[in-house]
């Protein structure tokens, strides 16, 4: 194994005594780079041209901006192939030469990691590569969606989920994470939101699971249902309810808080190393992908205490 350093190097690769290709890579001397490396690297040594880097390619605004660069900025490069890292989803954005892929991380690890995870077994030679996308997850990650408004009790949505979890077993072909999402409004919601009916649910659907090999292990239940109550209608009304949901309004906005959180991860007032390069990359993925869902949350459930107080 070889670890590029802060500067941009092309190493060759050899087999049977010829140079076969050359990889030139790069690492990041510093937790933020927010200059185009990727315009650094050109062909350089004998062979199929292959550059390795980690970069945000096309600006996606929910990952890290670092090292941001265009895609016409790979397919100028002279470059055969390009393989990139800090996407953890595979994904390929250019199949013809020079072919663009993110082949993703080789196990889901976090809960949002969802779908299969594996890497691209790459054939380079005249024309367009062929790329194979080969599965490497052991454990497979997934998360649904269950809608609460059709069903009426609570025996409905022990069955519901039942079945959501077999057609995920079938799906799957290995050991699978589970996570579902109830969502949608109804009568359950009243239900849903006394404590421990989720734990309860959770645990019944965890049941003989750990004996099976193709098992659907319920990692959570995440109650995203709300009530009746038109929420739209009562944030333009003039009393504390209103209030309450225009001023949580007011504060919505995913980068706005990723900026916030940034700033005081930073600042590690405590000298706890939380400003440290591989942490706060995380976070801010993390806050992205989840700070619309943290806001409704706190309207759904702020609306269900303030609505059971006037009750």
């Amino acid at each position: 194994m070889y670890r590029f350093g802060g500067a941009v190097e092309s190493l060759p690769f050899v087999r049977g005594g010829k140079t076969v290709a050359t990889v030139t890579g790069y690492s990041y001397p510093q937790r933020r780079v927010e200059e185009n490396v990727a315009r650094l690297l050109r062909p350089s040594g004998e062979g199929f041209q292959i550059a390795l880097l980690h970069a945000n390619v096309g600006h996606r605004r929910e990952h890290g901006d670092y090292a941001p660069c265009a895609l016409e900025d790979l397919v100028a490069s002279g470059m055969d192939y390009w393989a990139l890292g800090h996407i953890h989803a595979p994904g390929i954005l250019r199949e013809a030469s020079p072919a663009v892929v993110y082949p993703g991380i080789p196990q889901g690890r976090r809960a949002h990691e969802t779908g299969p995870r594996g890497c691209y077994v790459v054939t380079l030679g005249r024309g367009a590569p062929d790329l194979e996308f080969v599965e490497t997850d052991l454990v497979r990650r997934e998360r649904r969606g269950l809608d609460i408004a059709s069903l009426g009790t609570e025996q409905e949505l022990v069955r519901a989920l039942e079945a959501l979890r077999n057609d995920v077993r079938l799906d799957g072909g290995r050991g699978v994470l589970l996570r579902v999402e109830l969502r949608g409004r109804g009568e359950l919601h009243d239900t849903l939101i006394r404590p421990g009916i989720v734990t309860d649910l959770v645990l019944h659907l965890r049941e003989g699971e750990e004996l099976r090999e193709d098992f659907v292990w319920t990692e959570a239940l995440e109650d995203r249902t709300a009530s009746w109550a038109n929420r739209e209608a009562l944030s333009q009304e003039d009393h504390f309810v209103g209030d309450f949901l225009r001023s949580v309004e007011a504060l919505e906005g995913a980068e706005d808080l990723v900026a916030r959180v940034t700033a005081l991860l930073d600042a590690d007032p405590e000298g706890a190393g939380w400003n440290d390069r591989n942490v706060v990359p995380l976070v801010e993925e993390l806050l992205r992908q989840e700070a619309e869902e943290i806001f409704d949350q706190v309207k759904t459930r702020g609306l269900d205490g303030l609505l059971r107080q006037e009750g």
